[in-house]
């Protein structure tokens, strides 16, 4: 599957189908290195999933540019600080929808 356009992304996070995904490329994922610029893929996934980017459809490319840089932003307060409140909360939030059953797969 070409889910990144030949660009060599290091993870992607959606919803296909009605389900929730997390997608990483083992091959250019990576750990921790520049803080704000390049922080854990893996956690830079679920950040996407946990601050509700996966519930924008199509967004346009200042969108992504900025929902990116908050992510990085969120991350590297978590790695740098151990300063997750903004992050629960929104955690919170997402699983009351998928409590509430409004990100159910059909």
């Amino acid at each position: 599957m070409y889910w990144d356009g030949g660009r060599a992304l290091a993870g992607v996070s959606t919803i296909h189908e009605g389900y929730h995904l997390s997608m990483i490329a083992l091959r250019y994922a990576h750990r921790n290195q520049i803080a704000f610029l390049s922080v854990n893929t893996c956690l830079h996934e679920i950040l996407h999933v946990l601050l509700q980017d996966i519930f924008l459809k199509a967004p346009k490319w200042y969108q992504s540019s900025g929902r990116e840089a908050r992510v990085d932003y969120y991350a590297t307060r978590l790695w740098l600080f151990h300063d997750g409140d903004e992050v629960r909360k929104s955690g919170e939030e997402y699983l009351r929808k998928l409590r509430a059953g409004i990100a159910r797969p059909a």
